[in-house]
């Protein structure tokens, strides 16, 4: 992945201070970060002819950004500047924009999600297409993880976000885990929403789009995801019948697309609706998870499923007897909690071994 070069001018900001820390952090193997004082600074930086910045990061004022329009004659920068837009009519904004800043210049509301701010920044300086090769994914590379249950689906994304979580726990080579929500009305949109995380973003559709063309654009891949803290979430569809729509074909390519361009280490899939060769694609699991539980009624569902499936993989499928939480009002991150510090938790973490 390409490594760009951003400049943060601090100048008394404890804004643009905090959002250098972040990247540092968080963005270092893709971004290269500078902070200068004062705008001379960056002239001083600028007198080594080796020295270059893609883009430049500032708090608005219009008297900085005339002394930055100089700089920009000389050099081919991106400037992008952050300003207050808490008190501001939503009307206002566009026309504030067009009288007070220049067109070369990106103004961001500094109160947007800062992951979404960088990630948009990335992209619009390194956007490129990728032509996938014909090469399908490799089902002996072993890559996903699957979640199913014929007894408490309502208990399959907690379960998932606990695998994701720990998986990413416990890997050492720094490769990232993401998970993709293939059951229908799974609740991960509104839980997203509730996040704040859902607006204006791409999904599961558009990656199945660009997956079956062959065709990518980087950023776009990227706006159909979403980015915890250790793990990456392919953003749900908009529609869930596109998953029952989904053949064997699609999906070799939609995880050729993920593991191969993306490198993630473990791909953790929720499955709702069947599709198409739907045993097929659980046996290309490296395991598959079924959540249980002990009733008549539940272990004639799961001995149906085994005889239906023709499973011979003994090693494949993991039954979990699942332990619900008390609370049945509990949300999706205090589920994974309580989970987590449970001796449910320490059995699950006994069992997550590959």
């Amino acid at each position: 992945m390409k490594k760009i070069k951003v400049g943060f001018l601090v100048d008394n900001s404890e804004y643009i201070r905090r959002l250098n820390n972040y990247v540092m952090k968080n963005l270092h193997e893709r971004i290269e970060s500078y902070v200068f004082s004062d705008i001379c600074k960056i002239n001083d930086f600028f007198k080594e002819k080796s020295n270059r910045i893609d883009v430049l990061l500032f708090e608005k004022s219009n008297k900085k950004i005339e002394d930055l329009e100089k700089l920009l004659k000389e050099r081919q920068i991106n400037l992008v500047a952050f300003e207050n837009y808490a008190e501001i009519k939503e009307m206002d904004k566009n026309e504030i924009k067009e009288k007070n800043t220049p067109k070369y210049v990106k103004i961001v509301d500094m109160f947007e999600d800062v992951e979404k701010i960088i990630e948009n920044i990335y992209y619009d300086i390194c956007d490129e297409d990728i032509q996938l090769e014909g090469n399908e994914f490799d089902n002996s590379s072993k890559k996903i993880v699957g979640i199913y249950s014929l007894a408490n689906s309502q208990f399959q994304l907690p379960f998932s976000f606990f695998t994701a979580e720990y998986l990413s726990g416990e890997t050492i080579s720094n490769k990232k885990v993401l998970l993709i929500d293939m059951q229908e009305n799974s609740g991960l949109k509104i839980y997203l929403e509730s996040l704040g995380k859902r607006e204006g973003v791409m999904g599961l559709e558009d990656l199945l789009v660009m997956s079956e063309s062959g065709k990518i654009s980087s950023k776009r891949l990227n706006n159909s995801l979403s980015h915890f803290e250790n793990f990456d979430i392919v953003n749900p569809a908009k529609d869930s019948s596109v998953i029952a729509d989904l053949t064997h074909d699609m999906w070799k390519k939609l995880m050729n697309v993920l593991s191969n361009e993306l490198d993630y280490e473990y791909i953790i899939v929720n499955f709702g609706t069947r599709c198409a060769n739907f045993y097929e694609i659980l046996k290309g699991c490296r395991k598959l998870f079924i959540l249980k539980e002990d009733s008549f009624i539940s272990n004639n569902r799961l001995e149906d499923f085994y005889k239906e499936s023709r499973f011979d993989e003994n090693d494949l499928v993991c039954e979990i007897p699942l332990i619900q939480p008390k609370n049945k009002m509990l949300d999706i991150d205090k589920i994974v909690e309580a989970w987590k510090w449970s001796e449910f938790g320490d059995l699950l973490r006994k069992t997550m071994v590959f």
